[in-house]
């Protein structure tokens, strides 16, 4: 890996329809040209909505087309749970911690 993973720790304590759009818009200006490889930590975030797992999906995408990567940690039980009810872990990998992220992508 050349460059080091970008660490954005998620401001909203709830991401859901009043704060989604905002949550993306963070997203996308990490993630760049999508290139980058993403740390999105969790660890304050209570709740995640449908509109919120939707703005992942975004930044997926576009972090896919540039062969970029997002990876999620610090999640609390119940934003894990909606996480693995909706396959969410499937499609993120999902770390305890910032620390065991960066160990899990050689940053650490």
């Amino acid at each position: 890996m050349s460059e080091p993973p970008i660490l954005m720790t998620v401001a909203e304590r709830r991401i859901d329809y009043d704060s989604a759009q905002h949550f993306q818009e963070q997203l996308l200006r990490a993630l760049g040209d999508g290139s980058a490889v993403l740390i999105v930590d969790f660890s304050g975030v209570e709740s995640i909505s449908s509109v919120g797992l939707r703005a992942l999906v975004v930044a997926a995408k576009k972090s896919t087309a540039g062969n970029g990567k997002i990876v999620v940690s610090g999640l609390r039980p119940l934003v894990r749970e909606v996480f693995e009810i909706s396959r969410f872990d499937a499609l993120f990998p999902l770390y305890d911690s910032v620390d065991a992220a960066r160990d899990a992508l050689g940053a650490g």
